[in-house]
C-alpha cells in the first residue's frame, strides 16, 4: 500500500497499480516519500502564489532538497500519466491526479 494513490478515469486496476508502481518509483529514486515530496511541492506552489517583487523568490525559501522533493511529486505525476495514457505523460483527461492520504474525498 502507498502513501498516496492514483486516480485515473477509464482506466482499469491493473494499469492503476503499474501507476502507483512508476509514481513509487520516482519517489525511491529521489529519497523522499510520497508525503514529503507533496508538502514540499505545495510550500513551493504557496510561496509562488504569494512571492512578489519584494520578496525572495521560493527558489530561495526552500533548501536543495526540498526543491528536489518538489520536483519528485511533478516527475511521480508524469510518470504515472505515462502508465495510464501513453505519450509524454502531460495530456490526461479531467480528473487525473495523484493524492496523498490528506487529499482524498471522503
Amino acid at each position: 500500500m502507498h502513501e498516496f494513490r492514483v486516480i485515473a478515469p477509464g482506466v482499469d486496476a491493473e494499469t492503476i497499480e503499474r501507476a502507483e508502481a512508476a509514481a513509487q518509483a520516482v519517489f525511491d529514486a529521489a529519497g523522499v516519500t510520497p508525503w514529503e515530496a507533496a508538502s514540499c511541492w505545495h510550500k513551493w506552489f504557496t510561496a509562488q502564489m504569494v512571492a512578489d517583487l519584494s520578496e525572495p523568490t521560493a527558489e530561495n525559501l526552500m533548501s536543495a532538497r526540498e526543491h528536489e522533493a518538489a520536483d519528485a511529486w511533478d516527475d511521480s505525476i508524469t510518470a504515472a500519466a505515462k502508465v495510464c495514457y501513453g505519450g509524454d505523460g502531460h495530456k490526461t483527461p479531467k480528473g487525473f491526479d495523484l493524492v496523498t492520504p490528506r487529499d482524498r474525498e471522503d
